[in-house]
């Protein structure tokens, strides 16, 4: 059977979520306290509603489930949450980086200068050679 997952239209996908800028406001009294997030929620939801029999609900403050219904009698629905902010200490301009066949050296972050290095993390190394 072949491999009906498209990795790379995920890929992309999620890269283009990632240029909405949901930078948090910490001096907002609204909830979303930035107005892209709930745009990147009512995207998403737009994304999904291609889909048959999906149900989607957006409330005001943008939190947002998608349910999925089962394909498969005797198998459960599955529904997506996610987190759209991003934290108020990184810079809302948000560039996408994909980094392919990691070589298991520090990754610098465009821009800013800052990097996140495997002798700080050395979770990092766990992710040598994949995308």
């Amino acid at each position: 059977m072949k491999n009906r997952i498209d990795i790379e239209k995920i890929t992309n996908t999620f890269l283009e979520y990632t240029l909405i800028n949901t930078t948090s406001d910490p001096s907002s009294q609204n909830l979303p306290s930035n107005d892209n997030q709930y745009k990147l929620a009512q995207y998403v939801a737009n994304q999904f509603s291609e889909l048959a029999g999906v149900t989607i609900d957006v409330k005001s403050n943008a939190i947002t489930t998608i349910t999925l219904p089962a394909n498969t009698a005797g198998v459960p629905s599955i529904v997506f949450f996610a987190h759209l902010d991003t934290a108020p200490d990184h810079t809302g301009d948000t560039h996408a980086i994909r980094i392919t066949q990691y070589d298991g050296k520090a990754i610098v972050l465009s821009g800013t200068g800052e990097k996140l290095s495997p002798e700080e993390h050395p979770e990092l190394l766990d992710y040598v050679g994949q995308d």
